[in-house]
């Protein structure tokens, strides 16, 4: 059975721990603005982890979990020229770092993360600081946008508290912008 084979606990990788999930968001890759039929992925929020489905076989042959967060929610994938990147937000923000030691929410170091996948190779390729609560994402048909919608800028712990404010904001990323920081090493690990 899957996650108890040797081939299924060598797919899941670190999150073979678990043996429950609660999927949303299934996306095919693209290539120029149409899908190619090469892969799906499909988020885990439960486990804040995605998976890659190869279309040929009909199989999972990747799984990540995505570090530094929790609930990975809204999930996109760029569409042009090709699918390079999966976009997924994590919904919930977290203390950082998260090792149990502040649970304040208010605090500076509490956030999110805007999350980029290479979906060739299954790994993180960048992560993007973010206030509040990420929602749901696209991305744009040029592939130079993503855009994410954020709930809970207040940083609450209740419905009343994060309903407060009448609206809260919408988070639009330059991914060409984004790759030129990281290759002149404007980041921060």
């Amino acid at each position: 059975g899957w996650g108890l084979t040797n081939e299924s606990k060598h797919i899941m990788g670190e999150s073979a721990k678990f043996q429950n999930g609660d999927c949303h968001h299934p996306h095919i890759s693209m290539t120029d603005g149409q899908y190619d039929g090469k892969y799906l992925f499909i988020n885990d929020k439960a486990n804040s982890r995605v998976a890659r489905i190869r279309l040929d076989i009909m199989k999972c042959d990747k799984m990540l979990t995505v570090p530094n967060v929790q609930a990975i929610h809204g999930l996109r994938l760029q569409k042009v020229p090709h699918t390079k990147y999966v976009f997924a937000n994590a919904e919930f923000v977290v203390p950082h770092p998260n090792d149990g030691s502040n649970f304040d929410l208010q605090d500076k170091n509490a956030y999110t993360m805007f999350n980029a996948i290479d979906a060739e190779k299954m790994e993180m390729a960048f992560q993007v600081i973010v206030d509040g609560n990420l929602d749901n994402t696209d991305a744009d048909y040029t592939g130079k946008y993503a855009a994410s919608t954020c709930y809970n800028s207040e940083k609450a712990y209740d419905l009343g508290g994060m309903m407060r404010n009448e609206r809260d904001w919408v988070v639009v990323f330059n991914i060409p912008r984004i790759e030129a920081a990281i290759k002149a090493g404007d980041f921060t690990n």
